[in-house]
């Protein structure tokens, strides 16, 4: 296997990585060593790093940033209860060396099964995968694991209102005129280390009050890789705190990243008692016209079905999961 390296701390990797990033124009903000570090930081007890360069005559082509379990399953660097998106990092034109090299090595190492989830429908890895199974004779899974909604954007604030149907356009405006009708609200937006580091906790309330299901996963150590994920990558300028105030009272919140002319919409909380202004909402959609003024080309919603992504005008797009396993 003399075109992979294989490293075993981010440090090593470090500067190849964000090289190969630099060549991938379509890669999403989980694939970054800065999001891929703060996970492991937290989580990544109990699993082995196991990352490989991959070269071809002697230039770089990808990363494939592998976990080693100690059931000795490999995995990507990551979980779909706080990734949204996960893959390799291939340089564009260069995807049949790098499977190849895929395949060698899974063939080499004392190991059984290779799984990835969260793969995005428009990914080489779901075609070159499959391919690569079937001409080793490996059991091969593919499946549908969720959806993940998003949105072009539009050039203006008034075209976006133009892309919604007819009721969800109504709605949303009327929804607007009743909250500057009946209460005195300002939008607060945080960029900087401080400012985030300084409002956490107040989000970690919102987000808990707007649902069990949400207080249920916000467990003390999820707190901590919350709060050390926005303060890391706010360092680089990609995050950004949303909150509503009424009457000097925090009433929704919503945590996104900007990235790569991407806005994504990673988590949100509201408090029940103003739910009537529909507070949680009309904060998702101030984020959208934000991302709009600024130019973004897409808003991405991320994982989940849930009603108001679609009255926003998200549409579906699917991650998968796929399984590997030697006979």
């Amino acid at each position: 296997m003399e075109n992979i390296k294989i490293h075993e701390s981010f440090e090593s990797v470090s500067d190849t990585w964000k090289s190969i990033l630099s060549q991938i124009p379509k890669h999403s903000i989980f694939q970054t060593i800065e999001w891929q570090k703060t996970w492991f930081s937290i989580f990544g007890e109990n699993n082995i790093l196991n990352i490989l360069e991959i070269s071809n005559n002697d230039e770089v082509i990808g990363i494939a940033p592998f976990l080693l379990s100690k059931d000795n399953k490999l995995t990507l660097i990551g979980s779909k209860d706080v990734y949204d998106y996960q893959d390799f990092l291939v340089v564009p034109n260069y995807e049949q060396e790098f499977f190849n090299e895929i395949g060698l090595y899974f063939q080499s190492i004392n190991c059984t099964s290779i799984e990835i989830n969260s793969i995005p429908e428009n990914s080489a890895t779901l075609s070159f995968m499959s391919k690569l199974a079937e001409s080793n004779q490996w059991n091969f899974e593919q499946y549908s694991e969720d959806v993940c909604p998003l949105m072009e954007l539009p050039e203006n604030w008034e075209s976006y209102f133009s892309i919604l149907n007819k009721k969800d356009r109504h709605e949303l405006r009327r929804k607007f005129r009743r909250l500057d009708d009946q209460s005195e609200h300002t939008i607060q937006q945080f960029t900087t280390t401080e400012e985030i580091t300084n409002s956490m906790d107040d989000f970690f309330v919102l987000m808990s009050k707007s649902g069990h299901h949400k207080a249920e996963f916000l467990t003390p150590v999820m707190k901590v890789y919350f709060e050390k994920l926005c303060v890391e990558l706010s360092k680089e300028n990609w995050t950004r705190l949303y909150f509503m105030e009424i009457d000097n009272k925090k009433v929704s919140a919503c945590i996104a990243f900007d990235y790569n002319n991407i806005r994504y919409l990673y988590n949100s909380g509201f408090d029940p008692d103003y739910q009537h202004l529909s507070c949680g909402l009309l904060l998702n959609a101030t984020s959208l016209k934000d991302s709009i003024e600024h130019n973004f080309e897409c808003f991405d919603f991320l994982r989940g079905d849930e009603s108001y992504k679609y009255h926003l005008g998200a549409q579906d797009t699917t991650i998968y999961t796929i399984k590997l396993m030697k006979k």
